[in-house]
């Protein structure tokens, strides 16, 4: 979606989360959702961006949130892929939102025992994740396979998916990527009530996503002025459909940046 997004207009900075890809493994505990907003928003003072957009989806959303929380000053919006299924339960739930976290709580028995291992006993699993290509590449495509809405060597491709699953087996952040789900679990700060804020947001639902939120749910958390429900698309929507994924964030961007004279 690079390229996409230059060709559009916007300058475009990609960092890789700490412990995933080219970024460093971090070397204390500590280094959680809170902590990553606050180094990108320096990052992005030190770059001379003072007001920017943010997006996140995954864990970028958790990252996204936090600062929209800390950071709001800084932010000329923020766009997400689906809305994160798993702020604290209100006592005043819609049936609508009651039926989405019914659904949530569904999906975490039948889906989420990967992500319950990586936030308990993320040690134990890396090690054979680090070990093995084979393991490594079994534990990431079967999610790829459920959580897109294609077949995945048609719309992804097989070179690149061999190239996602590299990027993790050179760089041997399988145990530091993994770790971060654990980091994000003890995060106190991540799991209060946010305020609601001024901040705008935008976010697009892709029907095959692994949770797709009501837009109750959304407005509940977030300054929402742009919700988009995307004609096909799963998780992984950026990557499998990227000139719909573009087009959600040049038709927010307009939302939010000042006129150009």
């Amino acid at each position: 979606m690079i390229p996409r997004l230059t060709a559009a207009g916007f300058d475009v900075i990609a960092p890789a989360m700490p412990g995933y890809g080219f970024s460093d493994k971090p070397e204390a505990p500590g280094m959680n959702g809170t902590r990553i907003a606050s180094l990108y928003a320096t990052l992005m003072h030190n770059l001379g961006y003072n007001k920017f957009i943010a997006h996140g989806s995954d864990l970028g959303s958790h990252i996204v949130d936090m600062m929209r929380r800390n950071h709001p000053e800084r932010l000329l919006g923020i766009h997400m892929s689906n809305v994160r299924s798993d702020y604290p339960c209100p006592d005043d739930a819609s049936p609508e939102e009651q039926a989405f976290l019914e659904q949530a709580q569904r999906w975490m028995f039948e889906e989420g025992a990967y992500a319950m291992i990586q936030r308990t006993r993320p040690q134990s699993l890396a090690y054979g994740l680090n070990d093995s290509p084979a393991g490594l590449a079994g534990w990431i495509i079967e999610k790829f396979q459920a959580w897109s809405d294609s077949d995945i060597e048609q719309v992804y491709g097989l070179d690149a998916i061999c190239a996602n699953l590299t990027l993790y087996w050179i760089t041997e952040t399988a145990c530091s990527s993994v770790r971060l789900y654990s980091e994000i679990a003890r995060d106190h700060e991540m799991q209060t009530s946010p305020e609601r804020g001024n901040v705008p947001a935008g976010v697009i639902v892709f029907p095959a996503d692994n949770l797709p939120a009501p837009r109750v749910w959304g407005e509940r958390w977030l300054n929402i002025i742009h919700w988009t429900e995307a004609p096909h698309g799963g998780h992984f929507g950026a990557w499998e459909a990227p000139d719909i994924f573009v087009n959600d964030i040049c038709d927010f961007a307009r939302k939010v940046l000042p006129a150009r004279e």
